[in-house]
């Protein structure tokens, strides 16, 4: 009829993709939902928290209430209420983020922010120090693209900026410093989840050529979240040759096949959870964090060399905060997993 609405929903549990469609006479809409609201909705449900999807208002937030408090949840799985602008302006900027690392005391790579290589090139190479390598990255980008590692010239800076300079406008040249990629979620400012991200990798069987252990680690990582691949790119061929192997080579049973530079979820990488192991100190920083930007649910990316020991300017690295993290991993991590869903919704609703 004129005036009908028709619904229909539809579930993929194992690839835990959800659809929602909406047909009437003049629209027809596909709107395909984050895993991390998923995730939500089926903790809401548990919690008696009435979900509200804002059909018809042009949004991919969700309006969550309980009694009579309603919080409007963006795509990543975050309150919106959590991130004033400031701090949305402090996170999603790494130099300045770097500037605030400063104010709270913790060590952090440092770096130089630039917009036109062919203008900054003399600041550039004066940044640059003989013997030292240094991290190419997007100012706000995120998934890790744009991010280029182990320059040590101004020459490679060039080609990675003209490689990238048409898709982001301002650029960061950072001292690339060792150490495992640490992931820490806090929640009410407390550090919650925490996990050492390893850059993708697959594993030799001595049977399959590592064409076929790519194909097959792919299948892993798209059952595990679907938005995440694992794409090869110039990068990877770089790193596969230079361990002396071709896509047609048999690795050895048990040999270890690094396929990416970057530690990024959305890229292939693999998360180990550490929670229980992870040293106290790292609440410190979680609780400066917290306190300096007015924020309750992020996430803290550092680099260090031992998780377990305290950190140390020598040791331990703060990269940059995320204001909207994207905290899926956790609910899939090696060795132990979260249910980050009901605990965002117990710090939100009590």
């Amino acid at each position: 009829k004129y005036n009908s609405v028709f619904y229909l929903f539809y579930f993929d549990l194992k690839g835990m993709t959800f659809a929602f469609l909406t047909f009437d006479s003049f629209h027809f809409r596909l709107s395909i939902m984050e895993l991390t609201q998923i995730a939500l909705i089926a903790a809401a449900k548990k919690m008696d928290i009435k979900v509200d999807l804002l059909e018809g208002c042009a949004t991919d937030n969700i309006l969550f209430s309980k009694g009579d408090k309603s919080i409007l949840f963006c795509p990543d799985g975050v309150p919106l209420d959590n991130l004033s602008y400031e701090a949305f302006e402090i996170a999603a900027n790494k130099q300045l983020c770097k500037y605030y690392f400063r104010k709270m005391g913790l060590s952090h790579p440092q770096s130089i922010s630039f917009t036109d290589f062919d203008v900054e090139q003399e600041q550039l190479q004066n940044f640059i120090k003989t013997g030292a390598l240094y991290v190419f990255k997007p100012l706000d980008g995120a998934e890790g693209k744009g991010v280029c590692m182990n320059l040590s010239n101004l020459a490679q800076v060039e080609k990675a900026w003209q490689q990238w300079k048409d898709k982001y406008s301002v650029f960061l040249l950072e001292e690339q410093v060792a150490g495992g990629d640490l992931r820490i979620q806090a929640i009410g400012g407390k550090l919650v989840a925490a996990c050492i991200r390893e850059p993708a990798t697959t594993i030799g069987d001595g049977q399959q050529n590592l064409n076929q252990l790519i194909e097959v680690r792919r299948s892993i990582i798209q059952a595990k979240n679907p938005a995440n691949s694992l794409d090869l790119d110039d990068a990877s061929f770089e790193l596969i040759q230079k361990q002396g192997l071709t896509l047609d080579s048999i690795p050895t049973l048990g040999q270890k096949v690094q396929l990416k530079y970057v530690a990024n979820m959305n890229q292939g990488a693999t998360a180990t959870d550490i929670t229980d192991e992870i040293h106290p100190d790292y609440q410190g920083w979680i609780e400066k964090v917290a306190k300096t930007l007015h924020l309750n649910i992020f996430a803290l990316d550092v680099l260090t060399l031992d998780y377990r020991e305290a950190p140390t300017p020598d040791s331990a690295w703060a990269l940059e905060i995320n204001g909207r993290p994207y905290w899926y991993h956790h609910t899939f991590s090696e060795r132990r997993t979260h249910d980050m869903a009901g605990m965002i919704l117990r710090a939100v609703f009590g």
